[in-house]
Order: C-alpha cells, then sequence, then structure tokens
C-alpha cells in the first residue's frame, strides 16, 4: 500500500473508468452463456460505481491540491459506495480483481492525519462489508497506527525543533524508516510542519515564519444550545410522479471530459485575453505586499455584493479561528471579522452576501454581509435529527457527515438543512416551518412486504408527533398535549388549524394503540432491496431462471439530499438529490418542479430571473424553466450571476457571458486566479501576485 499512497503524493494515481474494470476473460461453463445479448442488464445501471469513480477522482483531486478537509468529504461519500461498488462489479463481471481501493487506502491515510477516529472506524465497517474486500479486513490498524505516527512525529518537533528526518524513526519508536518518512511529507504537505535540506536529510520544524509567534490555538466554541421552539412539522413524502420534470442534458462524468484549454500551457505572459473582439488588456501591474490576497482565504463565493472570502482552516491572522472577509464589487474591503465556530460545510447567498456555516459538532452560525452573527444553534439537538438518528442508526459521531447542506434565505428570515433524505424548513424564530423526505433512489423498495405499509403508518405518525423510538405510552401523551395547546382550533386561529389538529388526534391514536411492547418491532433499521434482472441459464432443453438483486440498508438505498439554497422569490428554495434531481419547492415545502441533470450542484444560484446550476463539469443557465447556457467546466469553479451576463471562473480562466448566454471573452492566466471584480473602468483578475486591467467590457451591473 505504501507504493501507492507515494504514487498519489506524487499525483500519478489515476483512476480508470469502469470501462478498465471488465476482467481479462469471464468464468465459462456450458451451462453459461456467452453472447451478450443472453446475459442479464447489466453495466447500464451504475447507481454505485459511477459515483464511486468520481469521489475517488475528487478525492486525488483533493490531495493533490493539499485541501485534506476536502478530501476527507470525498473519501467518506466514496466509502457509502464502495460496498454496492464490489456488488456492481460481481454482477457485471461475475468476479472482483480489483487491486486498490483509494478510499480505504489513501482516505484512511487522510483521516490519520486529520485524528479522524470515526473514519477510521467506518474504513473498518466498510472493508468487512464484503468478502471480496478481505484484502482490506485489516487495513483499518494500519491506519490507527498512522494516526499515533503523525501526532508522535508533531510532539518531537515541537519539542526538538531542527531534528533530523533520518533520526525521526527512533525518536518515535518506529520499524520502518520509509513509512515515517511518507508520514512527514504528509504533514509538510498539510502545512504541519516545514522542512529544510541539510545534508542528504531534512531538519524539521514548526511551520512557524522567523520572527513571527505561531498563531495561538484554536479557541473551544462558545456553548450553543438549540434555537428550536418547537416540534418538528408535518414531513411531506415527495411523489416524483406527481411532479412537473424538466429533463436537462446529463452532466458528464470527470473522466469524460474534455482535457480544458491547453492554451494555457504555452502563454508567453502571465494573462492573455482570447476569443473576444471586445475585451482588450489595459495593464498588467505588480501587486504590492500589503495588497496582496491572503492565501489562507482560499474559498471564494461570488456574490451580488461582491466576493465573500473564507479561511475555513484558521490560518488567518485571527487568533486560529476560521475568519471571512467581505469585498464589495469594486474590490474593496467591507468587513473582516473571524467566525464563532468551524466551518464543515456552508451555504452562501448569492444575491445578499450573508450566509450560513455548520460545524464538525453541528453548530450552525450565520452572518449578514457585514459579517454580523445572525444565528446560532445547535442542529444536533434539532427534533428532526434526533428522530433520523434513531430511524437510520446514525451515531453521534458519523453525524456530521450526515447534513449534507445547509442554506439561508436571502432576507435572512429562515434556514434550511438536508441531513439524509430529509430537508428542514426553520424560521429564525426557531419554528419549524415544513419538512420534506424523498423517496429511495429508483428501484429499491423496502423490505418487508405488507408489513412495510404498516411500518410506514406508525413512522408517519411518529414524525406527526415529531417523536422518534424508541419510546413509552407517556412520550406519546405528553407530545400530544404539547401539540394540541398549539394546534387546537380554540386556540389557533389558523385556516389549517382544524386539519393539522386531526392529523395529531389520529397519530396519537395509533400510537397510543400499540403498546410498547409491539412498539419495539418497529424500532429496528429496514433493509432496502433492489430487484437487478434475472438470468436463464439451461442445458439439454431444460432451463433455470435465476434472478439477482441487491440488498442493503435503509441509509445506503436512500437519495440522500446533497446540496440546497434558496431562490430569489420569498420562501422558495432548491434541493438536489445524489441521483441528480434538483426539486423546486414553495415556501410551504410543497413540490413545484424538478430538474433532472443527473449529478449534484455544488451550487445553485436564484436570481429572480436566472437560475444557475453547478456540478463539478457543467454549468446550467435557465431563464423560466427554459435552457438559455450549457457550460462545460474542466477545473471547478464558482459563478458570478450578474445583471448583464455571467462569468465562470476557473482556476486559471475566467470566461465572461451576455445576458444570453453567448461568450464574450475569456481570460487565460499562468498561475491561479485569486479574485475577479469590476471597477468603473476596467474589469480586475488577480493573482496572488499581479494584477490584469480588462478594457472594453460592458458593465456588469445596471
Amino acid at each position: 500500500m505504501l507504493s501507492r499512497i507515494l504514487d498519489f503524493l506524487r499525483g500519478k494515481f489515476s483512476p480508470a473508468p469502469t470501462t478498465a474494470l471488465r476482467p481479462a476473460s469471464r468464468p465459462n461453463s456450458g451451462d453459461s452463456p456467452e453472447r451478450v445479448d443472453e446475459l442479464p442488464e447489466r453495466g447500464r445501471d451504475k447507481q454505485h460505481t459511477d459515483p464511486y469513480f468520481s469521489e475517488m477522482a475528487a478525492l486525488q483531486e483533493a490531495v493533490s491540491a493539499r485541501d485534506f478537509e476536502q478530501a476527507r468529504r470525498h473519501a467518506l461519500s466514496a466509502l457509502d459506495h464502495v460496498p454496492g461498488f464490489v456488488d456492481e462489479v460481481l454482477l457485471e463481471y461475475r468476479t472482483f480483481d480489483i487491486k486498490t481501493i483509494p478510499p480505504l487506502e489513501i482516505g484512511g491515510l487522510v483521516f490519520a492525519l486529520l485524528d479522524d477516529t470515526a473514519g477510521i472506524e467506518r474504513i473498518k465497517s466498510v472493508a468487512v462489508s464484503r468478502a471480496q474486500l478481505g484484502n482490506w479486513h485489516d487495513v483499518h490498524t494500519e491506519h490507527e497506527e498512522s494516526r499515533v505516527l503523525f501526532r508522535a512525529i508533531e510532539r518531537v518537533v515541537a519539542a526538538k525543533p531542527g531534528v533530523l528526518q533520518a533520526g525521526m524513526k527512533n525518536e518515535v519508536d518506529a520499524p520502518d524508516g520509509r513509512r515515517v518518512s511518507t508520514l512527514i511529507g504528509w504533514l509538510e504537505k498539510a502545512g504541519r510542519i516545514r522542512r529544510e535540506p541539510v545534508g542528504k536529510t531534512y531538519a524539521l520544524f514548526l511551520p512557524t515564519v522567523p520572527g513571527i509567534s505561531p498563531a495561538p490555538p484554536v479557541r473551544e466554541c462558545p456553548a450553543v444550545g438549540s434555537d428550536r421552539r418547537n416540534g418538528s412539522p408535518k414531513k411531506l413524502m415527495v411523489d416524483w410522479s406527481a411532479v412537473a420534470q424538466i429533463a436537462l442534458p446529463r452532466s458528464p462524468s470527470r473522466w469524460d471530459l474534455d482535457p480544458g484549454d491547453r492554451r494555457q500551457d504555452a502563454l508567453a505572459d502571465l494573462f492573455e485575453i482570447v476569443d473576444s473582439q471586445q475585451w482588450g488588456v489595459l495593464g498588467v501591474e505588480s501587486l504590492p505586499s500589503d495588497e496582496r490576497p491572503d492565501p489562507a482565504f482560499r474559498k471564494l463565493y461570488a456574490t451580488s455584493r461582491g466576493i465573500l472570502a473564507l479561511d475555513d482552516l484558521g490560518k488567518s491572522n485571527h487568533g486560529g479561528q476560521p475568519a471571512a472577509v467581505c469585498y464589495a464589487r469594486g474590490g474593496e474591503i467591507t468587513a473582516s471579522e473571524s467566525l464563532r465556530h468551524g466551518v464543515y460545510r456552508i451555504g452562501v447567498s448569492a444575491m445578499s452576501g450573508s450566509f450560513i456555516a455548520l460545524s464538525r459538532n453541528q453548530v450552525a452560525h450565520a452572518y449578514d454581509d457585514h459579517l454580523r452573527v445572525i444565528l446560532e444553534t445547535d442542529l444536533a439537538n434539532a427534533p428532526e435529527v434526533i428522530a433520523l438518528q434513531r430511524r437510520l442508526g446514525v451515531s453521534a459521531a458519523e453525524l456530521h457527515t450526515h447534513i449534507r447542506s445547509i442554506a439561508l434565505s436571502d432576507d435572512a428570515s429562515r434556514y434550511l438543512f438536508t441531513v439524509v433524505d430529509e430537508a428542514w424548513c426553520v424560521g429564525l424564530d426557531g419554528i419549524g416551518i415544513w419538512g420534506l423526505g424523498v423517496p429511495l433512489q429508483d428501484g429499491y423498495r423496502l423490505h418487508g412486504g405488507d408489513a412495510v405499509g404498516t411500518r410506514d403508518d406508525v413512522q408517519h405518525a411518529l414524525d406527526t408527533l415529531g417523536l422518534s423510538l424508541p419510546l413509552v405510552a407517556d412520550d406519546v401523551k405528553q407530545r400530544y398535549r404539547s401539540l394540541a395547546r398549539t394546534w387546537h382550533p380554540d386556540v389557533n386561529r389558523s385556516p389549517d388549524a382544524g386539519v393539522r389538529m386531526q392529523e395529531i388526534n389520529l397519530a396519537a391514536s395509533l400510537l397510543t394503540g400499540l403498546d410498547e411492547g409491539s412498539l419495539s418491532r418497529y424500532a429496528g433499521l429496514r433493509t432496502a432491496y433492489k430487484d437487478m434482472g434475472s438470468l436463464v441459464m439451461g442445458a439439454k432443453g431444460t432451463g433455470v431462471t435465476m434472478s439477482f438483486g441487491m440488498s442493503m440498508g435503509e441509509k445506503n438505498a436512500a437519495d440522500w439530499i446533497y446540496a440546497s439554497a434558496f431562490a430569489a422569490s420569498v420562501g422558495r428554495s432548491f434541493m438536489a438529490t445524489y441521483s441528480g434531481k434538483v426539486l423546486e419547492v414553495d415556501d410551504s415545502g410543497a413540490p413545484v418542479r424538478y430538474y433532472s441533470i443527473g449529478s449534484v450542484p455544488e451550487r445553485i444560484i436564484d436570481t429572480g430571473d436566472r437560475l444557475y446550476l453547478l456540478t463539478a463539469t457543467r454549468l446550467y443557465v435557465l431563464r423560466n424553466g427554459v435552457l438559455l447556457a450549457l457550460v462545460d467546466i474542466s477545473a471547478g469553479g464558482d459563478v458570478i450571476a450578474a445583471q448583464t451576463g455571467f462569468g465562470l471562473l476557473e482556476k486559471k480562466r475566467f470566461r465572461w457571458f451576455d445576458e444570453g448566454g453567448a461568450h464574450v471573452a475569456t481570460v487565460l492566466s499562468k498561475p491561479p486566479i485569486r479574485r475577479v471584480y469590476q471597477t468603473s473602468d476596467a474589469v480586475i483578475v488577480e493573482t496572488r501576485t499581479h494584477r490584469l486591467r480588462v478594457g472594453g467590457a460592458r458593465s456588469w451591473w445596471r
């Protein structure tokens, strides 16, 4: 495994497309069909194979970019698909001879680097889930050893600045010096130690700059409770067949992409403007040291107010805390503050400039465009999250990986979060507004025959009352009384109070009618099943039909809601599932329509006039449900949604399009682009050290 890790560090690892998985020869017998047309429907349904390779490629990119937090997220997502990937390979090729599983190998080293014991435990559970993963059954032990060694190496460097790498093997009492050197390389790439050449080895130091004191450790997050003032609102289950669909071209896989704009490789100057008759270079200047953007603010989000720059790792001069800087449209700084909690997930309003973040310990914290705190709440104590944990068996240690997205409305009156296959909208007053659940992935159904309906009735009753199993009769009584005080028509004059009270009565009646012993049989985790086809096998006039299927836990078969955002229209919002369905709902959570793109958007922006769906490989631009533009991307990026057009900012390329989606100009850059904005007389494109001034561009704003 060490050689594969070294290749990964050097960027030499490239995941093969699924066609490369085909074994050299198929096992064959007289009773087995030899022609492809005799085989069942295989290879067409890649519920796990395609996303597995997508997440694996993203893991490689994140490690190459030294973004280890992002690598952790992709490793966890890839692990969710490993068992299904094994099953699909077996189904298609009848054997599993894959020699490397990067999420189990490289992903485990990322977990070890970040001291993520829960991630290592996740590797253990995945590795033993299939007999075909026997080569990896004990890999978690190696990762746990690496986790301990990472900490030991850092302790030695802190105690003995300048210690030689050649002697580190003895310092940490490790038998394998090559392994220790590899781990030191990972620590250097993560910015946690610094190496200086000394003869044929290196002297190791903490990553401090001479004359500057090291940043203080990250402060403990202030204690935060839940903001909730009521139980869960009623959860609506989406029926996709009853929702209007807008089918769009599928977003391509990473390995199907065009390799990108190769003109960057031949640039003679720092910048070049191509494919434009309007834009021209006004000048290039070196940025003074005090004007250069701090590389710690590595995440940039374009908004109608300007740019939000985020230091999510706490490496800037803000006391070791994560921090944010707001830039106006013209590039000037309008606010710079440390954040009160960590940033594990983030939702940025493209229209207002406000944003909401989620820490690894499930604290949601929101800020306005002046970086003033407007919300702090512990989602781990939200009734919906507690109920889902019990329904799907999600432990407290892994909860942060199951809350997939978070968003804040433009007027900062409500927020929403998605956890596995549910979405919940809550007002800033702590009152739940609506809840929504989506069906299992296409083709899956829950085991149990007629009992499934009975169980779903019980689950619906629990959702209605905001309860979860296990419970006792007194829990039902107390919850009923609490809801009755809120929804009884004698005290609540809203038009839907009567209907809501009737639902509460029915739910309480059902749960009260089941004794505690009967309820216990509903508390177990459910299993989902998918029919994968059939195969007719026979010889000498006889035949046997064999059916193929796949079983997995309800959580793994769920169509997770991976992304969300509020629309410009008050109350409306979007949610995107793992299967690539982007659902639009109204202010009550009722589905309006959904867009089918086959991939999860990394960002959803609705300006009222246009809708932008940005995946890892494609940007969709729509107006009134009609596709206006379709732009392929090759190196990630972000959207600048302006009034007279839109921009697409990639790593070393910035493209501008007019209101109708027609391409206007492309700016190529040798080094990575850090910021793009517009002043009164020019478009400004900045790298870490230089600034390009572009003339001839139409104003982005009316």
